[in-house]
């Protein structure tokens, strides 16, 4: 009895049981929830959710490096170049950024499931469609983060705190004769840290989180209140 529903399960996953492959050792967390099986084709949608799509983990000593290479091509840019034009851009880039970072955590993603793929539609970008046979693993895990919501809430705010005097500051003094360094690194800089804390908050508060692994080594982690809702249109889909 128990193979014949493990069976059921790989091939609504897209599985053949038979195949030697990969593919037909995945592992996939059962949901105990019964939705209606889709008409004619139509994909099962799934909106209001947050979605992340990439590969796994960045190694710590890269990423260390990465943020060290950014900030010192961001001073060597403000010692060589200077000017207006060139502060005014550097600003409008991470005030673009931010914006970017804020609009893609409050508006939320779709997911639609059908028997041969998932679509990921995430705002601002082209959708990503993954094959169902390219899926290794799909399970339900415990949203485990570095740090709590209420933790991140708390940083965010003294980062704001400190901004108060370089707003002051400019302000008072005139925007336009304001040190362009100034602004960025006591502004905007870190106006840019809120909102990553932001979008960091934004999936913290989720209690669990529906982890899918690819054959291609990247995981799509999916933000729901109602993980129980995305298996059970997996499996039936």
């Amino acid at each position: 009895m128990t193979m014949k529903f493990a069976e059921t399960v790989r091939k609504a996953m897209g599985w053949c049981p038979e195949m030697g492959s990969a593919h037909s050792r995945g592992e996939f967390t059962v949901s105990d929830r019964r939705v209606p099986a889709p008409v004619d084709g139509n994909p099962h949608v799934v909106e209001g959710v947050i979605v992340d799509y990439q590969s796994k983990g960045l190694p710590i000593p890269l990423f260390i490096g990465l943020v060290v290479a950014l900030s010192v091509a961001i001073q060597y840019f403000f010692a060589t170049y200077r000017t207006v034009a060139a502060s005014i851009g550097s600003i409008a880039f991470l005030l673009l950024f931010i914006a970017f970072v804020i609009y893609a955590t409050v508006v939320k993603s779709r997911v639609a499931i059908t028997g041969d793929a998932i679509t990921l539609h995430r705002p601002l970008q082209n959708p990503d469609i993954i094959p169902r046979q390219s899926v290794v693993t799909t399970e339900v895990k415990e949203n485990t983060v570095p740090l709590s919501p209420k933790v991140i809430g708390i940083v965010a705010f003294i980062i704001l705190a400190l901004c108060i005097g370089p707003v002051y500051t400019a302000i008072s003094g005139g925007l336009w004769h304001a040190d362009p360094a100034r602004v960025v690194f006591g502004i905007v800089v870190p106006l840019v840290l809120v909102a990553l804390l932001y979008r960091a908050y934004s999936r913290a508060v989720y209690a669990k989180t529906v982890v899918l692994t690819t054959t291609d080594k990247k995981i799509v982690a999916i933000f729901t209140d109602d993980p129980g809702e995305i298996t059970a249109r997996l499996e039936v889909s």
